[in-house]
């Protein structure tokens, strides 16, 4: 298969990520021509719901990634580590596996979860701590934005305005991310 999310998704890549960040379960990968399946176990729904979530906002994510050239397949991948897994599903399903219709995200728990993902992925402002953000990333942040205004309201220009002004970002961010979402 050709698709490059089929080549990374191998079971000895899941071992590996599965063992860094030291979540314990069991699995069956079934990789087919047109899909890759994995079958989880010993996983209470609400986590198998989270972490198909990732899984699904990663490769949307990196498919707007390789429309624009770049391929890096580590987007995200601190959502797997025991800081942030486990909150970020509480936070966001309930343990029947449901979307929580008002996520749990005023928690000191999710506080944590949040600042660890911030700072563990360059695609955040918070992670660049007195250094410039290169261009690749702030690509990597736009897709980011893309997929995640979706799930939002599916206007990306509101949302990207709406965002901007949470944080003071950089001049070279702005110019980028105006260029890309805005046109200008």
């Amino acid at each position: 298969n050709r698709n490059p999310i089929v080549q990374y998704i191998s079971s000895t890549n899941i071992n590996k990520l599965f063992k860094y960040f030291n979540i314990d379960f069991k699995y069956e990968l079934i990789i087919g021509l047109d899909r890759t399946t994995i079958k989880l176990y010993n996983f209470t729904i609400q986590f198998y719901k989270y972490f198909m979530y990732v899984v699904r906002h990663k490769i949307q994510v990196n498919t707007k990634m390789r429309n624009l050239g770049l391929i890096d397949f580590s987007h995200d991948f601190s959502k797997f580590s025991k800081e942030e897994f486990y909150t970020y599903a509480n936070t966001f399903f309930d343990e029947n596996g449901e979307s929580r219709a008002t996520p749990l995200t005023k928690t000191n728990e999710f506080r944590k979860a949040v600042k660890h993902h911030d700072e563990w992925n360059p695609h955040h402002i918070e992670y660049w701590t007195n250094k410039e953000m290169p261009e690749d990333r702030i690509i990597e942040m736009y897709c980011d934005w893309s997929v995640v205004s979706e799930y939002k309201n599916g206007d990306m220009k509101e949302w990207y305005k709406s965002e901007i002004q949470k944080k003071s970002y950089p001049e070279n961010v702005i110019r980028i991310m105006n260029k890309l979402i805005l046109g200008e």
